[in-house]
């Protein structure tokens, strides 16, 4: 069940590397905002797009940014990197947040 609601969300960014972490405790998919970003957005720039739709989020006091939590993720280097997630959910709502700044 968990595998295929997964796969359902991959196949939305056609295959692009978006990493994850399950939390036992609380029984939820987390999925990195970064590599989010990036995957909808030039990769060289996700980090500094991030930034600003951080601020901007935290301006609004939009819920999104109350649902962040911080995991530790291996970067493409292999190495351990605190990584900002969001849950399914959220992440919908940023994508929604993401293309209503864009008009």
């Amino acid at each position: 069940m968990i595998e295929e609601k997964i796969k359902d969300f991959f196949d939305l960014f056609e295959g692009k590397k978006i990493r994850c972490i399950f939390d036992v405790e609380k029984h939820k998919i987390y999925f990195s905002v970064l590599d989010l970003i990036s995957s909808l957005k030039d990769n060289d720039i996700a980090y500094d797009y991030w930034k600003c739709l951080k601020y901007i989020l935290e301006v609004e006091q939009n819920v999104i940014i109350n649902n962040i939590v911080v995991f530790d993720l291996y970067n493409e280097k292999d190495e351990l990197e605190e990584s900002e997630l969001l849950d399914k959910d959220n992440i919908c709502k940023l994508i929604r947040f993401i293309k209503s700044i864009s008009k």
